[in-house]
């Protein structure tokens, strides 16, 4: 999954100048694991959307998917092409930061057991922590797989 993240400036359209994020490792916090608002689980296999777990205090406006409900939402979930803003207030500030993910684009790969174990190995340790932190381990509705990356629905 490859996507874009970046502050948007007050008073602006769209992020000038956002991150780029080329096979984004699962479990990469971002912005950053110091400001933690969205962690990347994996890709839904029936809809090949990226997931990401709503871990930090913010606002979600944009094209994803809020699960479980749009009220109350644990993780989101964005196809190839959709924008999500960010909205979050830092802890001791007045001023709202705007950020902007938008996913570039969604591959699939045949992987063999090796290349499968690799990527469970790679996953970050700072977004698991995180993770933990928030008690956010468990993904509503959803799955991992054997797979690394692949989420599937529960039951």
């Amino acid at each position: 999954m490859d996507a874009l993240f970046g502050e948007v400036p007050a008073g602006a359209k769209t992020s000038p100048a956002p991150a780029t994020y080329d096979n984004v490792r699962l479990l990469t916090p971002l912005p950053s694991s110091k400001v933690p608002l969205l962690v990347f689980r994996g890709v839904k296999a029936s809809t090949k959307s990226a997931t990401f777990s709503a871990a930090g205090e913010a606002i979600l406006s944009g094209d994803g998917v809020c699960e479980p409900n749009p009220y109350h939402c644990e993780t989101i979930s964005l196809k190839a092409g959709q924008v999500e803003q960010v909205q979050y207030l830092p802890p001791g500030s007045q001023t709202v930061l705007s950020y902007e993910l938008r996913i570039v684009s969604i591959g699939t790969v045949k992987a063999s057991a090796a290349k499968v174990a690799t990527l469970w190995r790679s996953q970050s340790e700072a977004g698991l922590e995180v993770l933990r932190a928030a008690y956010l381990l468990s993904l509503p509705g959803l799955r991992e797989t054997s797979v690394a990356g692949v989420l599937v629905p529960a039951g």
